[in-house]
């Protein structure tokens, strides 16, 4: 994941510095990366717990200013865990191999507070619809299912412009979905203005 942040920062740094003769318009180009910590998941005859896993993102935005809305984004982002263990119907642990995947398309929108010291704390809501793969196999079986479902995060973060077309920050994210469903995001975002 270091290396994808490095990555990142520097591609965001060689564009800076193509668009340093242009103006600058409303418009931006976001990511995200970290850690995602997802809840156990219920399953028909008991539950599975995963392990920390990575999620990251990329996202389109323009800054509205209109009231408290600040900025409004589209994002494509992804999430991944591996599988711990299974908990049977008996609290019994079955130490299998798995993990859990899913794909989401968000609609977010937020409110930058402005404080006048140079670090803008942020909140955001996200509306989208998400894709999740799951695949748990043993020693004589393996058991894979998909599904997909409306989703929301509540965003919560701050930034500080590293120069004029840079921001960086961090970010929490909450990531809900049906009754059971929850994941949390912990990250570094780096934005760059157009």
């Amino acid at each position: 994941m270091n290396k994808l942040l490095l990555i990142l920062l520097g591609s965001l740094t060689l564009h800076s510095a193509a668009f340093a003769n242009c103006p600058k318009t409303d418009f931006y180009f976001s990511c995200f990366s970290g850690e995602n910590f997802m809840n156990q998941t219920y399953l028909n005859d008991g539950e599975a717990r995963f392990e920390r896993g990575y999620m990251g993102a990329i996202a389109a935005g323009y800054k509205v200013d209109f009231y408290i809305l600040s900025r409004l984004e589209a994002e494509f982002s992804g999430r991944n865990n591996d599988l711990d263990y299974v908990v049977g119907s008996w609290g019994d642990r079955y130490y299998l191999l798995g993990r859990a995947r899913s794909y989401s398309l968000f609609a977010n929108a937020y409110w930058d507070i402005n404080t006048f010291c140079g670090i803008t704390p942020y909140i955001g809501y996200g509306y989208g619809y998400s894709f999740m793969n799951t695949k748990i196999s043993g020693r004589n079986f393996e058991v894979e299912g998909s599904d997909s479902f409306v989703v929301h995060q509540f965003i919560g973060g701050f930034k500080t412009p590293l120069n004029e077309f840079i921001d960086v920050g961090l970010e929490y994210r909450y990531f809900l979905a049906r009754a059971m469903y929850r994941e949390q995001n912990v990250g570094i975002t780096f934005t760059l203005k157009i």
